[in-house]
């Protein structure tokens, strides 16, 4: 939400939150692949 809706930098976001800036990285990293992957199941059964 932050990075896509508010516009935030990681740093930005690390700073937000208190965890590093790897750590967010992480995070969204796992969060779009998620997104991918559901994304990809609802065209399965489309």
């Amino acid at each position: 939400m932050l990075k896509h809706f508010e516009e935030l930098s990681i740093p930005e976001i690390a700073e937000l939150t208190g965890l590093d800036t790897g750590t967010v990285k992480s995070h969204l990293f796992r969060a779009a692949h998620k997104i991918r992957e559901c994304l990809r199941d609802l065209r399965k059964k489309a």
